[in-house]
């Protein structure tokens, strides 16, 4: 995923400039932020795209929030197992796809991700772990599979999901989590809609997290965008 640093923000029209490792300048909104935190400075990954004038712009930022971001493999294996992921591998199966590795990264972790669910197509890993998974060439497309991602919840708010996501604006990602997050919270229901960034070049959308599950996932080695 493109790495850059916020160049310039304005928080009264909610938008700025990135500037990518390339030298490129990347100019982006608000709503597709994953942090409010966003002076100048700040250092990002970058999901493009670019818009119907075909200039470069930002699909998702997500904000480095510092802090480490390495475990000791069982200990990473394990948080990731408690965040409701990995469910049916030990670790053994598990290291067998980072030969060698000691410790787990964000990017050791997506590659793992993407070994187990290892699809863009609902698989009955994804759909019994509720996981839906998307990489990083999504960010230049502006269709998000609506219809999609509310599948993964209880049949009895799929509609409501959709018909509040239709209602988000400005139309994205993370506008279409939040109306569906809001939905969710409205009927009274303990789940929550959660984009992993595991620093792979993909992300990956996890959903519906039970409360206990959401609270692990913020102790992986993954970072969690609500």
């Amino acid at each position: 995923m493109p790495r850059g640093t916020i160049t310039a923000f304005d928080a009264g029209k909610g938008s700025g400039t990135i500037k990518l490792q390339t030298g490129a300048a990347v100019h982006f909104d608000v709503s597709v932020a994953t942090s409010p935190h966003l002076g100048a400075g700040r250092p990002v990954e970058v999901v493009t795209g670019l818009d119907r004038a075909g200039q470069l712009v930002a699909r998702l930022v997500l904000v480095d929030e510092g802090g480490d971001e390495s475990q000791p493999f069982g200990e990473g294996f394990a948080a990731l197992q408690r965040a409701g992921l990995l469910r049916e591998w030990t670790e053994h199966e598990a290291s067998k796809h980072l030969e060698g590795a000691t410790r787990l990264t964000r990017e050791d972790a997506g590659q793992l991700l993407l070994a187990y669910y290892g699809s863009k197509t609902l698989t009955a890993r994804a759909k019994s772990d509720r996981v839906a998974y998307l990489d990083e060439h999504f960010g230049d497309s502006p269709v998000v599979p609506v219809e999609g991602l509310a599948a993964l919840a209880p049949p009895a708010v799929r509609d409501g999901l959709v018909a509040a996501a239709k209602r988000a604006h400005p139309f994205s990602l993370g506008t279409v989590l939040a109306a569906f997050n809001a939905a969710l919270q409205q009927e009274g229901l303990a789940l929550h809609y959660y984009l992993l960034d595991a620093d792979s070049d993909r992300y990956v959308l996890v959903a519906l997290r039970e409360d206990d599950e959401a609270r692990a996932a913020q102790q992986t080695v993954l970072r969690v965008v609500s």
